[in-house]
């Protein structure tokens, strides 16, 4: 089972409605995309930290290795949740975690 393939099987269990990214455009539980672009300072974060592995990361805050791998590579979007937990282990407000293009426009054809 893929990655993805494992988030989505999460999400329906658990009811997690987070953002997935896709060519520069995110994917909402109700079909409608919205261009924009997330990114993160996680790996940055992480060597700053005494080279803190992505496996101890994801202990710290209840993911699995993968997922963390996932989140900062740009392939996932965290829930809040789990997002304002990344910030906590490094004691960082939240924006200077992840950051969000403000140029987003919704779009109700997903085109």
């Amino acid at each position: 089972m893929g990655h993805l393939q494992c988030c989505d099987l999460l999400d329906r269990c658990c009811g997690n409605r987070s953002l997935r990214r896709s060519g520069g455009e995110l994917s909402r539980a109700d079909g409608i995309m919205t261009q924009g672009s997330i990114s993160n300072r996680i790996r940055t974060l992480r060597f700053m930290n005494g080279e803190m592995s992505q496996a101890e990361l994801g202990q710290r805050i209840g993911l699995t290795r993968q997922t963390i791998a996932a989140i900062e590579a740009g392939k996932y979007s965290p829930s809040l949740e789990a997002a304002f937990r990344i910030a906590q282990v490094f004691k960082v407000p939240l924006g200077e975690v992840f950051q969000w293009d403000a140029n987003a426009t919704p779009s109700k054809d997903g085109s």
